[in-house]
């Protein structure tokens, strides 16, 4: 696996050579659980996570296991998806009037789908936490939903 990159958390759509997800899905390579990826250390040129941190119990051992299965100095990216407090509130007050977008994004905070809400500079501590050189962390706003965007990161496994 001399150029081979991973994608944690792929879902139905792999951006990477090998991917792995907790679920049989579409383009799933490896059924596996984040926490314990099931790959000897240093395998993998680089990784993408893409919407996956906020879904796990402990991002931060997550982190761990990637850099673990990462070459050194391995590039990782990110993608978190980040609300506002003010956001909750318009998404609840949307919910009780029934509005179907949002009702489907307030049930999906009730039942617990989001564990983890980042601040780009809490993802920075996260990442420098977990042996990470961060290159960058933006927020990029959706100009169409309100309080709503992205935060992207990009970070280099440092060598142990």
């Amino acid at each position: 696996m001399s150029k081979c990159t991973l994608d944690v958390g792929c879902g139905e759509r792999k951006k990477g050579d090998l991917g792995v997800d907790v679920r049989r899905l579409g383009s799933v390579d490896v059924i596996a659980d984040a926490h314990h990826l099931p790959f000897v250390d240093a395998s993998f040129s680089g990784c993408n996570a893409l919407a996956v941190l906020e879904h796990v119990d402990d991002p931060l051992a997550v982190l761990g296991e990637i850099h673990r299965v990462l070459k050194p100095k391995a590039p990782l990216h990110l993608l978190l998806p980040r609300r506002s407090r003010m956001y909750f509130y318009q998404a609840k007050l949307l919910a009780l009037l029934r509005w179907r977008t949002c009702w489907n994004i307030h049930k999906s905070l009730r039942e617990g789908t989001h564990k983890w809400q980042f601040t780009p500079r809490g993802l920075r501590r996260v990442l420098t936490e977990a042996k990470f050189q961060v290159e960058g962390v933006s927020m990029l706003l959706d100009h169409k939903i309100p309080f709503t965007g992205n935060i992207i990161a990009t970070a280099r496994s440092l060598p142990e």
